[in-house]
């Protein structure tokens, strides 16, 4: 799986948003150098990196949502917008 930033595009389903937890875990599991067989759970990892999840995918649509709720009628973007919500 290729992790990318490029979201905006495309819906993300529960599906796609477990398996980006699962991937980010498995990569701060390697650099803490814990095993799933050690029982240690998510959160102690994520705190003791001091890391935020990569949950902020969908704060980050919300925010392109709502720049395109500002954006002026004319922009491409914002005339797709308003011919999917149709």
């Amino acid at each position: 799986m290729i992790l990318t930033y490029s979201h905006e595009a495309c819906v993300i389903t529960e599906r796609v948003l477990s398996q980006v937890q699962a991937a980010e875990m498995g990569f701060l599991r390697r650099f803490r150098g814990v095993t799933l067989s050690n029982k240690v759970p998510s959160c102690k990892i994520l705190k003791a990196l001091s890391v935020e999840p990569l949950l902020r995918i969908a704060r980050s649509k919300l925010r392109w949502f709502g720049h395109l709720t500002r954006m002026s009628q004319e922009r491409s973007a914002s005339q797709d917008l308003l011919a999917t919500s149709k």
